[in-house]
């Protein structure tokens, strides 16, 4: 590069270009827009889809690619007249700002902050400071302050939080070289800014009690505790708990109560009032007092558990004068085990002033028997993992309550303990939205479709409303688009999720992701066998594991579903699977839907022999059994239970280049699609994915019901269009089939019409011509059917009586039926 001309961009604070020493206006707002995104990416192409996106939004207008272009003319064209080298490239269908790391502000600080990191890594702490303060000097107010377009809101929270990372390890630095007055200072503008960041929280109170403030200490403590209770429902960290029982001690006032606080502070809980009417009343009505009353409390992760179990607990903390205790078992953490029941049995213990000294399990459970015997008390049990490291804490006799939360559905306890299960499911609507709008000032409508973007998923509304704090429209829109953002990282929804799948078996795990290949929202043993190759009863078996730990509920009719952030999160392990085994699993999961859909028209349209029934060679190996339906009404349900799955599978097929499936599938599921709203979208896509095939014959069949189809929607004149290219396409197109032409067009045509039995009749002649006698045997009894709508009873008894030589089965008991009935009416 030349010199003088050097390129620099600032993205930390107002967008600043420079060339050389002079900064330049990089001209109108979406032309800044564009290049703060290539800035932020420089080094990497961006497609002009991504870019248009990110200026534009979701739904940007026709024109918006051609602007585009347009802008990245104007930049080069802006930095040409300041002698700037070529370094805005295009590349593909996209464009690339080469520059090198340097060249953009918010990357000098992402390497810097790296910098500081590694020394403090390396032992020398005290060198770092200095990098520290550099990264963070590169700040100069908001980021893309002046900059207004979809793409910001994400992009300046992710450099706030890299900020806040360099605040922290600052101050940490600062602490460890014994400078607690220069961290003061570091964090006290930061706290400012983030009042319940809990890290920073943490951090300005071990600045404090290195200054011996700890009245200061225990003070924002107590400010933080209370904010974030009543704004977001949450408790603190375990570490600032501990780093408040640490200060208190340093005063020497700690008392056995403030060692084993009781219940959490509540939080802004909402919602719920049934169950919680319906335990109070439960309660009320528990006359025995020799014995404990237990609500097993279980459902999904991040449901609100713990919430509601804490909320009900201090409604009914009056009722229980000997005592209150809150105790996590810790059965879905990562960074710990499971408590054993010793462990718990030693801490509920010394809650209850009782020394446990060297006992034994069995000799601790009896002292806690004793303890709790006769007296009523308050015990909430939260993140258990199986019932046997509940049992040893529950209450021999009185009146006490025990509260048991967990993702397990404990289902022992109720059995052999009497235990009440309170299942929770995602909050109603309006619970929901008023969660929101406890938090964001935002309107309504944005409330409402927030809430729904989160399934109404208690953890995910309090996750979302504290990213949402300065644009809750943003991030709507951004979470429109790109909703696997909810997922978070290690630390957010994706994490929580992770915990309940670490307790499973590994072909539960296994099966949890593949389950991200299928479409619909209900999922039943035989697919999940056809996705996973093993046989139903097996697949059973880890439906019910993947239930049981709450990542699946069981549906009617032997169906599971997950909640729609659980799918979510399914898609996003099945994204991560090895391509052969995700290509393979679809493979599997293509050709049982295609076979079971064969197997469903036979059954329910057995007079109705289908051209789509007949697949290609290469689409006749079923490699798991397709289902069998025991008569016509079994297999209608089916097609209702996997309407819109069906759909979809079609859809995915298209999109993972399955031209094969996606031309197919439509064809044999015509007769179950007949008059349906989606059909003509369907048909267009076999239509597609047939011509895209070069499946010749394909391409005729999903024309033809693509014509037919638009007929019900008053779209006669593009109907007749579509018919027409489809009779061309099978009488002259190659490998075409004048005989399944005749047939489609004649089941096509209004029934009992001189055209249909016209052509169902030249079907019949040329099916018999080349001895094909199932095609015979359709093409005759269809147009016995249509013979008899015309009047002709006769000529429908012919035609019936020569399709009976050729049928067997279930088509042979239904045609004589149906002979039965024509003949009766005969004289």
């Amino acid at each position: 590069m030349p010199a003088g001309t050097e390129i620099r961009v600032d993205l930390l604070g107002p967008l600043r270009l420079r060339v050389g020493a002079a900064e330049v206006a990089a001209g109108p707002p979406r032309q800044r827009a564009l290049l703060g995104f290539l800035a932020a990416s420089v080094g990497r192409t961006v497609s002009r889809d991504d870019l248009v996106d990110a200026v534009w939004g979701e739904a940007p207008p026709a024109s918006a690619p051609r602007n585009a272009q347009t802008y990245v003319s104007g930049l080069r064209r802006l930095l040409r007249e300041h002698a700037a080298p070529a370094v805005l490239v295009t590349a593909g269908t996209g464009y690339r700002l080469e520059l090198p790391d340097s060249a953009v502000d918010t990357r000098r600080a992402q390497l810097l902050l790296d910098d500081a990191a590694a020394l403090v890594r390396a032992g020398r702490g005290g060198e770092s400071v200095g990098t520290w303060r550099s990264a963070l000097r590169l700040w100069q107010g908001t980021p893309f302050a002046d900059v207004a377009a979809p793409y910001v809101a994400a992009e300046r929270g992710r450099l706030t939080a890299l900020r806040l990372t360099g605040v922290e390890g600052l101050a940490s630095a600062l602490l460890a070289a014994g400078r607690a007055e220069e961290a003061a200072a570091v964090l006290a503008e930061a706290t400012a800014e983030h009042p319940l960041h809990e890290r920073l929280i943490e951090l300005t109170m071990r600045a404090f009690q290195q200054l011996g403030r700890t009245g200061d200490a225990l003070a924002l403590y107590t400010r933080t505790s209370t904010a974030l209770a009543d704004r977001l429902g949450l408790d603190l960290t375990p570490g600032l708990r501990a780093l408040h029982a640490e200060l208190l001690a340093d005063r020497g006032r700690a008392t056995p109560a403030e060692r084993h606080p009781g219940l959490p502070k509540r939080g802004g809980f909402r919602g719920r009032a049934a169950e919680l009417a319906g335990l109070t009343a439960r309660l009320d009505a528990h006359r025995d007092a020799g014995r404990p009353l237990i609500f097993a409390v279980d459902g999904p992760p991040g449901v609100g558990k713990t919430a509601f179990a804490v909320e009900l607990a201090h409604r009914v903390r009056d009722r229980f004068p000997d005592g209150a205790h809150f105790l996590n078992l810790r059965g879905h953490r990562p960074d710990r085990d499971p408590m054993t029941p010793e462990q718990a049995l030693r801490q509920l213990l010394g809650a209850l002033g009782v020394d446990a000294g060297d006992r034994a399990q069995d000799e601790q459970a009896a002292a806690y028997r004793s303890a709790l015997a006769g007296k009523r008390a308050l015990v909430v049990l939260d993140d258990a993992i199986r019932v046997e490291q509940v049992r040893p804490l529950l209450p021999g006799t009185g009146g006490s309550l025990v509260l048991v939360t967990s993702r397990i559905r404990l289902a022992g306890l109720a059995a052999r303990d009497g235990a009440v299960r309170v299942p929770l499911s995602p909050l109603p609507d309006e619970d929901a939205r008023h969660l929101l709008a406890d938090v964001l000032d935002a309107d309504p409508a944005v409330l409402a479709e927030l809430a729904a973007l989160c399934g109404n998923l208690p953890l995910a509304l309090t996750l979302t409303a504290a990213r949402a704090q300065a644009d809750p429209a943003g991030l709507v829109a951004e979470l429109r688009t790109h909703r696997e953002r909810l997922l978070g990282d290690e630390d957010g929804l994706r994490a929580v999720f992770s915990w309940s799948l670490a307790g499973l078996s590994a072909r539960a795990r296994e099966l949890f992701a593949l389950l991200g290949l299928h479409p619909g929202g209900a999922v039943t043993p035989p697919v999940a066998g056809a996705l996973l190759d093993v046989p139903v009863p097996v697949a059973r078996k880890l439906l019910d594991e993947l239930a049981t730990a709450s990542l699946l509920d069981w549906g009617r009719k032997r169906t599971y579903r997950a909640h729609d952030l659980v799918r979510l999160y399914s898609t996003d392990l099945a994204t991560g699977l090895p391509p052969g085994a995700r290509a393979a699993a679809e493979d599997r999961l293509f050709r049982f839907a295609l076979h079971t859909a064969r197997a469903a028209h036979r059954r329910a349209f057995p007079l109705r022999g289908l051209p789509g029934e007949r697949f290609p060679a290469a689409l006749e190996h079923a490699p798991v059994p397709p289902l069998a339906f025991a008569d016509e009404r079994e297999a209608l349900a089916w097609y209702e239970a996997e309407r819109e799955s069906l759909a979809d599978l079609v859809r995915r097929a298209a999109a993972r280049g399955r031209d094969d499936v996606a031309a197919w599938l439509p064809l044999v599921l015509a007769d179950f699609l007949r008059g349906t709203r989606e059909a003509p979208q369907i048909f267009r896509l076999s239509a597609a994915a047939a011509r895209r095939a070069a499946d010749h014959r394909a391409h005729a069949l999903a024309t033809l019901y693509l014509g037919d189809s638009m007929f019900p929607d008053g779209a006669s004149r593009r109907a007749a269009v579509s018919l027409q290219e489809a009779f061309t396409l099978a009488s002259t197109g190659p490998g075409h089939d004048r005989a399944e032409t005749a047939y489609v067009l004649g089941l096509a045509a209004p029934p009992g019409s001189l055209r249909s039995v016209r052509l169902l009749t030249s079907a019949a002649k040329i099916y018999a011509e080349r001895d094909d006698r199932e095609g015979r045997a359709s093409a005759l009894l269809a147009l016995g059917s249509t013979q008899a709508k015309r009047g002709n009873v006769a000529a429908a008894i012919d035609s019936l009586r020569a399709a009976l030589t050729l049928v067997d089965g279930d088509r042979a008991e239904m045609t004589r039926r149906q002979l039965d009935t024509m003949n009766s009416t005969q004289p």
